[in-house]
């Protein structure tokens, strides 16, 4: 391969491979200047299935800090209350899984009970009055 592409990488050299080649580059050079590192995070990663990965980075010392939508904090409480998510496929037609009671985050389904539930902890179990943002959640 090196002689017929000599620019290939052992991570990957195209498209998101390539992409993620150069942001784990990136971070590497960022852990070992011991850089200020932010992880922000947009839509909905834990349910579908980054929690693990966000937890290591932060008991690992792999970021500073983080600055994300109330989406993941809504939906790691599912995960808290051991509440179901299933993996499903994208194209399934949302009327069809509105029928079962069921929503779709992209080929995340959850039931709508499970929704329902982590409403109520919310509103009946967590200390919180009035209206709030997520940082109070936290």
């Amino acid at each position: 391969m090196k002689r017929i592409y000599p620019h290939t990488s052992p991570y990957g050299a195209a498209f998101n491979a390539a992409r993620l080649s150069e942001a784990c580059t990136l971070y590497r050079r960022m852990v070992d200047d011991d850089a200020t590192i932010c992880l922000t995070m947009a839509g909905a990663l834990t349910p579908a299935g980054m929690g693990g990965g966000i937890i290591e980075m932060i008991e690992r010392g792999l970021t500073d800090f983080i600055i994300t939508t109330g989406a993941n904090m809504y939906h790691d409480i599912h995960f808290a209350l051991d509440l179901p998510l299933y993996r499903g496929h994208f194209a399934v037609d949302d009327v069809e899984l509105a029928k079962e009671d069921i929503v779709r985050i992209y080929d995340v389904f959850l039931p709508m009970d499970t929704l329902l539930e982590t409403d109520r902890y919310i509103q009946e179990d967590m200390d919180l009055e009035g209206a709030f943002s997520t940082a109070e959640i936290h």
